[in-house]
């Protein structure tokens, strides 16, 4: 499944990604906010693109690789999973040089297009992540509950 905006492509992962895919995961950045988004090598990097983030449909987990159109630059990945209430789990990330352009809510609105009508994707953010927290200012999302650590919100389609 891929998906096309005007500057973005959301595509399942392939191999060639995994070198991208283990440096983004053994950042800072992305262990502060999403923890089971690590891979310790290379070679779980490939076996998590083979076993998993290849495989999405549009029944089960979504895994897209976020890239500039043009120049097939990455800009992040989308991953979307359904939870036991019927509702999608959302985890994103947005390489740091790409904030604040709008290419994650454009690639959520361009995801949204293609669910099933009411549906509810849910968002668990950490409360000192601030750049998704403005992100989802930007949806018009819901805040339903919380706790220390984290606020969570839902967006319904």
């Amino acid at each position: 499944m891929t998906i096309e905006t005007t500057r973005l492509r959301l595509r399942l992962f392939e191999i060639l990604d995994a070198e991208w895919l283990f440096s983004v995961t053994r950042s800072d950045e992305v262990h502060k906010y999403l923890l089971g988004a690590y891979n310790h090598s290379l070679d779980q990097a490939v076996d998590c693109i083979i076993n998993y983030y290849s495989k999405g449909d549009c029944i089960h987990d979504f895994y897209f690789v976020i890239e500039n159109k043009e120049t097939h630059e990455y800009i992040g990945f989308l991953i979307i999973t359904p939870n036991f209430e019927g509702e999608f789990e959302v985890a994103m990330f947005t390489s740091k040089e790409y904030w604040r352009r709008g290419y994650m809510i454009e690639a959520l609105w361009a995801f949204v297009q293609q669910i099933p009508k009411y549906s509810t994707l849910k968002f668990v953010v950490n409360r000192q992540n601030e750049v998704s927290l403005k992100t989802l200012q930007k949806l018009n999302v819901t805040e339903i509950t919380g706790t220390v650590s984290e606020r969570i919100f839902i967006l319904e389609i």
